[in-house]
């Protein structure tokens, strides 16, 4: 599963890729710019995309910029990460 923004996407929206779930956190050209302070709910995400499926466990966390084959360049920054219960 992935977390992610999209310009053509918005807040709630899901996107598959393959069969691979993508959560849109925010989107929108509007929001390019400026900081956002994002709280997401990873089990509920989860449970929304996979609701027959075992209980998963978060083993891995990764913040990645990707210009999505735009053949453009992206830039992103992110600050105060972190994971609670």
């Amino acid at each position: 599963m992935e977390v992610i923004w999209g310009n053509r996407l918005h807040r709630g929206d899901y996107k598959y890729i393959g069969g691979f779930a993508h959560y849109v956190a925010n989107g929108g050209n509007e929001n390019v710019g400026r900081w956002h302070r994002e709280t997401i709910d990873l089990r509920q995400i989860y449970r929304t995309v996979w609701p027959d499926a075992a209980p998963a466990h978060v083993y891995e966390i990764a913040l990645f910029c990707d210009s999505d084959e735009t053949k453009t360049a992206s830039i992103s920054y992110f600050a105060g990460v972190a994971l609670t219960r």
